[in-house]
């Protein structure tokens, strides 16, 4: 739900959850039943790999951002016959320049993906096993570097 949120507030038209509604239809329902043009799967989980596939429309694209564990199941028959497209996307080729430069011109705003500061001894209670347990934790945590001694 907090992604959702988050979704809207940076300017999502619709967030969907896949808890409460059946995903094929919904999407089949909001584009006259042709099915999405582009599906991003930020999500990195194999096993609903074939779910992506299927809410693209014929000729769709589905672009692969999350970075997943384990191999993904699903229909070949399913790309051919329907003609859809398959790509891996990495957000992080050469891209740090533009995204800075877009921070420092007040174009892109990151705060509403950053929680507080933590200091670097909480790591692992506050970031690493937040991270894992909590839904509602920030998408990135800053960390403050532990202050250095004199010498």
């Amino acid at each position: 739900e907090y992604r959702r949120g988050l979704a809207r507030r940076m300017g999502a038209a619709e967030a969907l959850d896949p808890a409460a509604e059946d995903l094929r239809r919904a999407v089949l329902h909001r584009t006259e039943g042709r099915g999405a043009d582009l599906v991003i799967d930020c999500s990195g989980q194999p096993r609903a790999f074939a779910q992506w596939v299927e809410l693209s429309r014929r000729g769709g694209r589905i672009a692969v951002c999350g970075l997943g564990h384990g191999p993904a199941e699903f229909d070949l028959s399913r790309l051919v016959f329907f003609e859809r497209q398959v790509m891996g996307v990495l957000g992080y080729r050469r891209d740090h320049q533009a995204v800075l430069g877009l921070m420092a011109a007040g174009r892109l705003d990151p705060s509403p993906f950053l929680g507080d500061p933590i200091s670097l001894d909480r790591v692992v209670p506050d970031g690493f096993e937040r991270l894992l347990s909590d839904p509602s934790a920030p998408l990135r945590i800053p960390i403050r570097p532990a202050a250095t001694a004199s010498a």
